[in-house]
């Protein structure tokens, strides 16, 4: 598939995600929706940045500092950051494509799922470009 069409597909992602949370008319503070709307950039990035634009070994890295921030705090910063800025309850989570399918219940094993996925095939391709092991 063509790089164009390939980024063109990950914005339109990005883009029916943040049509699919509606926090972000809610949120009065317009810093707040700025942060809400980057933060879908980074959510649809974590899990499929590498398989429609590539540059796994960017993306592991991405990846794993994402994953260690998270385990870090508990939690991820970006979401207590625009849950602060536009004042929502600490607990409300961050609307992305997996809480809305599987639901919030079912959404935290969900993600662990697919960050695990995702790690294990930019680590084919690293391994692959880079030939760590044979």
């Amino acid at each position: 598939m063509n790089y164009t069409i390939r980024v063109l597909l990950f914005l339109l992602l990005v883009y029916v995600q943040i049509l699919m949370d509606n926090k972000i008319n809610k949120c009065k503070n317009i810093y707040g929706r700025y942060l809400l709307i980057f933060h879908h950039f980074i959510s649809v990035y974590n899990y499929l940045g590498s398989l429609l634009l590539g540059h796994h070994l960017l993306h592991l890295i991405i990846v794993f500092c994402a994953g260690l921030v998270f385990l870090i705090n508990n939690k991820c910063p970006i979401t207590k950051w625009h849950n602060v800025l536009c004042n929502f309850d600490e607990v409300v989570l961050f609307n992305t494509y997996i809480n809305i399918i599987f639901g919030n219940k079912h959404a935290k094993i969900m993600h662990l799922l697919l960050i695990i996925i995702v790690i294990l095939y930019d680590l084919y391709y690293v391994n692959k470009q880079y030939k760590f092991i044979k």
